[in-house]
């Protein structure tokens, strides 16, 4: 009938026990198992009730991930530890009640639980991270007394969000309802977050009017059709993650010490670091750059999403992780001599166009818009979008951390008996059905395979045991790992 009772001589959920499971409806879980692993039963996407009595103490990251039927969960009063990521994606969840002991709602807990309402915080939760609600329904919410932190976008995209209450205790938290925005104070450092804004007060303007006082903006207003930002003195943290790409102007105060306006360009002040370029020109050469520029920062071409043709100086070291995600007109990226330190992500998700690199740089090189360190002997990013099977040279002996991350048309791989490390998240969310792992291969990070929903196998040329941390993130656990001797 869909329903299953767990055996009480059970102490723990394995790692993706339940994972992908079709047909279970009902899971009733006793207080004799303390622990829910990570991917217990993540995309079991028939799971409509989960029954937890009293006892257990930690559900794992992604226990319940895409579980987009599941529409009633109790959360008993001995739950110590709710991971990372542990509901993103339950869309039928329409009201939650936090555990007492909790102390830390972690990043995406409940992301995306797009039907989620009601919330009743722990009234001893000390602090909500990264997107916890990201994208939810929720229409009020009651900040704690002892809740001393909330991360970026924590209640992003919560757009029917209009009544924030503060206990009278909390000095931490205030919220400005004629300006719609809730600020977080950190009355040692001196600093002040926006850590929240209404959607009625962000659709009310197209310029954000950052106010005086405030230091850092803790939410990203992607959706929005801002055009200008107006940086006070005080304003000490910015990044283009928290912008849409509409903004076509940035108005710094002649007081503040920390920014500066080039071109169509936010730079440090000392133009060392570029944060944001929002430029809607299609073409921008070395010379269009800060002399002084060393540091492209994360999503920093976020607002330039016109770009076909970008040169970089040879000033630059560092390309920071998403740096060009969002320029998918792209047509040719010319990376400069000295460069040292490129994030394998820093093209994420966009395929568009072609990476070159000038042939004097120490550090990479690049061939057929594969990046790789100079010997060729590291893989560490497919800049073009993969189609089916793709091959590993034999010159390789590593695998990148992210390397081939969100490349949803890698089916199959090739692996050579010269390689001899997968580094994390090296396969994240691709759609990998199997892979063989050569005997060759010593060393695979306990995250290489995280996220891969389509992954049934992985084949392993040695004897049992002898790599260390099965299954290596694989959502459905030990169960699809197979030693071959």
């Amino acid at each position: 009938d869909g329903t299953l009772t767990i055996p009480e001589r059970v102490t723990k959920i394995g790692e993706g026990a339940f994972a992908n499971l079709e047909g279970l409806k009902t899971i009733i879980i006793p207080g004799t198992c303390k622990e829910i692993a990570k991917d217990a039963f993540r995309n079991s996407v028939d799971l409509q009730n989960v029954i937890i009595e009293d006892g257990v103490q930690v559900i794992g990251e992604s226990a319940f991930k895409d579980c987009t039927n599941l529409s009633m969960i109790k959360l008993p009063d001995s739950l110590e530890t709710i991971e990372a990521s542990c509901f993103w994606g339950c869309s039928n969840l329409s009201e939650i009640t936090i555990p007492s002991k909790i102390k830390v709602i972690k990043s995406h807990t409940f992301a995306s639980c797009y039907n989620l309402t009601k919330v009743e915080l722990s009234e001893n939760l000390e602090s909500i991270e990264l997107r916890g609600f990201y994208r939810c329904n929720i229409t009020k919410i009651k900040l704690p007394a002892y809740l001393k932190s909330i991360g970026n976008d924590a209640f992003g995209q919560n757009k029917n969000l209009t009544t924030i209450e503060v206990e009278e205790e909390n000095s931490v938290f205030d919220f400005d309802e004629s300006r719609g925005m809730l600020i977080q104070n950190n009355w040692e450092n001196e600093k002040r977050t926006i850590v929240f804004m209404t959607d009625t007060a962000l659709k009310s303007s197209n310029t954000l009017d950052i106010p005086e006082g405030v230091t850092s903006l803790g939410l990203i207003l992607s959706d929005y059709a801002i055009e200008q930002v107006n940086i006070p003195s005080s304003l000490i943290g910015i990044s283009a993650e928290s912008l849409p790409g509409s903004v076509a102007n940035i108005i710094v105060d002649k007081n503040n010490k920390n920014y500066i306006v080039k071109g169509n360009c936010l730079y440090s002040i000392d133009k060392k670091k570029l944060i944001i370029c929002f430029s809607k020109d299609k073409q921008m050469l070395k010379s269009d750059f800060a002399d002084e520029l060393e540091v492209i920062k994360a999503k920093a071409f976020t607002q330039a999403p016109n770009l076909t043709n970008i040169e970089l100086p040879d000033s630059v070291l560092t390309i920071e992780e998403y740096a060009f995600w969002n320029n998918n007109k792209l047509e040719s990226l010319k990376l400069g001599s000295k460069i040292n330190n490129i994030s394998p992500v820093f093209k994420f998700t966009n395929h568009s166009g072609e990476v070159t690199i000038d042939k004097n740089n120490a550090n990479y090189t690049i061939e057929n818009n594969i990046l790789y360190d100079k010997n060729k002997t590291k893989l560490i990013s497919v800049l073009y979008k993969i189609d089916g099977e793709f091959i590993l040279d034999n010159s390789i002996e590593q695998i990148g951390r992210y390397a081939f991350y969100y490349q949803g048309g890698l089916t199959d791989i090739k692996l050579t008996n010269n390689l001899k490390s997968i580094d994390g998240n090296a396969f994240e969310d691709t759609s990998l059905k199997s892979i063989y792992i050569p005997s060759s291969v010593s060393s695979i990070d306990s995250k290489a395979f995280t996220g891969i929903n389509s992954l049934e196998l992985i084949q392993i040329d040695k004897e049992d045991g002898s790599i260390v941390g099965s299954p290596w993130g694989a959502i459905k656990g030990n169960k699809i790992v197979e030693w071959l001797k």
